[in-house]
Parts: C-alpha cells; structure tokens; sequence
C-alpha cells in the first residue's frame, strides 16, 4: 500500500467586512508594527490599502477597506508560525479597523505529496470514490483523463470544503502568487485544497459583530486550524484507505 504524505504549501486566512470607515490611513498602528516584522521587506502603501510582501511573494499581509488577509506559501512552509501570525495580524487589523459588520471568516490550506504519476494518483482516487464507474465513457472514443472530487460538511456556521484531485506541477502555478519556483514540488502530485469558512447565517444579508467576529476567529484558530495539516492528511488518507507516512 503507497503510502501518503501530505504536506502543506500555502495558507491564507482572511476576514472579509462591509467597508471599514472608522481609520483615516493605513499608516498607524499596523503598518508600523508589521511593516518593521522579519520575513516582510517590500511595501506599498495607498490612502485606503497596505501590502507588506517578501521579495519572492511567498509572505504577504494585506488590509484595506474591504477585507484584510495574510498569506504564507512555499514547499517548506511552517504551519504553525503561518497561523500565529495570521492569527496576530487579523487580530490587530480588526482592532484598528473597528468594522461593524463582517460578512466571512475564512482560511484556505493548500496540501500536496508526491505521486508514482498522474494516471496512478487518478485512478486510485477514481476507483474508491467511483467504484469504477468512469470506466463507461459516453462514447467508444472518450478516453478518462482527469478528475477531482469536491466534498462540503458543515459545522455550526463553518462550512469545511474540501477537493482532492491529481495534479501535475506546472499547473500549480495559478494557486501559488506571482511567478513562483515550482522546481522544489513534485512533477506529477495529490492536490488537497481544505477551505474553512465561517458565514453569519442563512441568508446572504447575515453579519457578524465586531465582539463575535473577533470570537469566532479565535474559535476557527483553536478547534480547526491549529492541527489542521495533520487532521486533512488523516481525512484524505482514511478516504482513499491508505497509510499516513
């Protein structure tokens, strides 16, 4: 049995709010405190937005009117320092901006392992999930290339996406930022995208307050992403019956 091992490439955690009107500039509190933080070196600055970044992109922190986010990507990307200071700087954008609505907490968790090849990692997906069905195209020439599988649970008010497919490397490049070096990844790989989401209510006009916005997001660090490489690699590693490395 191949074994599997996921391991995590990228990260992002984000609050989305109904325009934040209670600042006058960017340049106070979390421009200063963030923008002198190890692992930035690049800014730019406009009367409503802040983008702190790393020369190669792989760190960025962003705020403005609409949403803040903060992003850490790369083959050997530290969880856990991702998430205390994504944790750190929602935190501190929250406090400043004062939003009195927010419409969406969110973290999206980006995994890969290395695959024998493309057709392995397809069908091996393909005959536990489709007990083999793909195996009658629609007509005698059709040939089964390609597949990924989308599943959606909900928790509460948290919404946990998560969609697993084959994979070869070039075709990471639109899920990472700005031209990254794909060359340390896998040519052929098991793609894992898990998104946490935690929405107000039912209906679209549905908001939170600042007091439980800032609750819920210490909720969503505590109980899903604090161990949440380890808990996805399990998840997938259950689905498709194989052993964890």
């Amino acid at each position: 049995m191949q074994k599997l091992a996921l391991s995590p490439f990228r990260g992002e955690l984000g609050v989305i709010y109904d325009a934040a009107f209670l600042y006058l500039t960017v340049r106070g509190a979390v421009a200063e405190r963030w923008g002198h933080t190890p692992g930035f070196g690049r800014h730019a600055i406009a009367v409503d937005g802040l983008r702190l970044t790393n020369a190669s992109t792989s760190r960025i922190a962003e705020v403005n009117l609409k949403n803040s986010r903060f992003v850490m990507s790369g083959p050997d990307l530290n969880w856990s320092d991702f998430v205390t200071s994504a944790h750190d700087f929602l935190g501190d954008c929250l406090k400043m901006l004062q939003p009195a609505a927010v419409s969406s907490i969110y973290c999206d968790l980006k995994l890969c392992s290395d695959a024998q090849s493309f057709d392995a990692e397809r069908d091996a997906i393909a005959s536990e999930l489709l007990v083999g069905r793909y195996r009658e195209p629609p007509t005698s020439l059709a040939v089964f290339e390609d597949l990924s599988v989308g599943l959606v649970f909900r928790q509460n008010q948290t919404h946990i996406h998560t969609m697993l497919g084959p994979m070869k490397r070039h075709e990471l490049s639109p899920l990472l930022d700005n031209e990254p070096d794909l060359d340390a990844y896998p040519k052929t790989l098991l793609f894992v995208h898990r998104r946490f989401e935690v929405r107000p209510g039912a209906n679209p006009g549905d908001r939170l307050d600042l007091d439980q916005a800032t609750k819920d997001l210490e909720s969503l660090v505590s109980t899903h992403l604090t161990n949440a490489p380890r808990d996805v690699s399990a998840y997938i590693s259950s689905l498709l019956q194989r052993q964890e490395a």
